[in-house]
């Protein structure tokens, strides 16, 4: 298990959530747990590069998960932290490293903040997580850049769209992981900074792409802390207008999940996109538990399956149930059905067998820089004939 994910284990809500405070000002995403037997249900499911773990709990105590981690073959580090005396929490650390884990620190009660966040520090540099103050410098300087992933036709083979996906090259750690930055600009304010340095490098981007195919759509994805914001429309609207950029040629992505989380507001919000004209993708789709009712209340026009179903579909028997049944569920809808994580020409004549209307995978193009995209959006065009159709 690794990323930037922190998992706080400590029955003293106090105390997580302190932890957790600390944890995201360094620039972690962290995740509270007051139960010791619930996180242990849970952790097969999470991914994190440490965990924070008390020793004196009810239910399975630390030193029982001590040794749930170690049957796990847990690869995160683990810090430890207790009232009990240093005699106890060093003997702690030689049974940890007994057992193979690896130990990150140990804090003692009450928790000293400073030394929390040294350790969280240097945590992040050993496993290449940057802080909150590398992204604000990412962010002003423009080192955030978009990278572009087509979307084909699965019947003719043509492109009709890409996403715009964010990147970030570090000075130091290099390449960071999107997953892990766009989760700490979530839980630290900034994603709405991220996702306006994306969408203004999407859409001049997709202006260039105009003379090579003409109306071909860029897909940014919004964040579900975005759906809460009811002048998200008019702030849309006002950036396609002040580059002239036609809305028809946007389309907006997001997760099955963000959109639950508040469906009256979502629809709210969505509703006036789609009255400024730009499309609605639902994004992960089948990965949620979402009402199909409350779906359809929705004002989207396209349906994503989740590339977990798609990777999968070839070898297991209910992977391929559920990419067939998300197909079938958007014609009857009346949406267009993307799948995403197409790696093999087998996936795709399967899916087109299915029905499914558009594909989006490494098979067909990884996510390219400008200008790389626009070059290789060239080749495609030449090689499917689309040049000699429009004469």
């Amino acid at each position: 298990m690794t990323g930037g994910n922190i998992l706080i284990v400590d029955d003293d809500p106090r105390i997580t959530r302190l932890v957790r405070r600390v944890a995201e000002k360094v620039g972690f995403s962290a995740i509270e747990f007051n139960d010791s037997i619930k996180f242990a249900e849970a952790y097969p499911t999470l991914s994190a590069s440490l965990i924070i773990l008390d020793l004196n709990m009810p239910g399975k105590d630390g030193i029982e998960l001590l040794e749930f981690l170690a049957d796990q073959r847990c690869e995160s580090r683990v810090m430890f932290i207790s009232g009990v005396d240093r005699r106890v929490l060093g003997t702690t650390e030689q049974l940890a490293e007994s057992r193979g884990l690896k130990v990150a620190g140990m804090l003692q009660k009450p928790v000293d903040v400073a030394q929390l966040r040294n350790l969280l520090v240097d945590h992040a540099k050993t496993h290449g997580v940057p802080t909150v103050d590398d992204l604000d410098d990412a962010l002003d300087s423009g080192i955030i850049t978009v990278a572009y992933q087509a979307k084909i036709d699965i019947s003719s083979g043509l492109v009709v769209g890409a996403e715009a996906l964010a990147r970030w090259e570090h000075r130091e750690l290099g390449a960071v992981n999107p997953e892990l930055f766009v989760a700490m600009a979530e839980t630290t304010g900034r994603i709405d900074m991220l996702t306006r340095v994306v969408f203004e490098q999407a859409i001049q981007a997709a202006q260039g792409w105009s003379a090579i195919i003409p109306n071909l759509c860029v897909a940014v994805n919004l964040s579900p802390q975005l759906l809460a914001d009811m002048s998200l429309p008019d702030r849309i609207e006002k950036t396609m207008q002040d580059q002239g950029f036609p809305a028809e040629n946007l389309k907006l992505e997001i997760t099955e999940r963000g959109v639950m989380q508040d469906a009256s507001r979502s629809m709210a919000i969505l509703s006036r996109i789609r009255l400024k004209g730009a499309g609605l993708s639902i994004d992960d789709f089948g990965t949620g538990s979402s009402s199909l009712v409350q779906l359809y209340r929705m004002p989207f026009g396209e349906i994503k399956i989740d590339r977990s179903f798609v990777t999968d579909m070839l070898k297991h028997r209910e992977a391929e149930v559920i990419v067939n049944s998300i197909i079938q569920l958007g014609k009857s809808m009346n949406l267009c059905v993307v799948a995403e994580g197409v790696e093999d020409e087998a996936v795709l004549n399967a899916l087109r067998d299915m029905g499914c209307d558009q594909a989006q995978g490494y098979f067909i193009n990884k996510p390219l820089p400008e200008p790389e995209f626009s070059n290789w959006l060239r080749e495609r065009d030449w090689l499917s004939g689309r040049s000699n159709e429009n004469g």
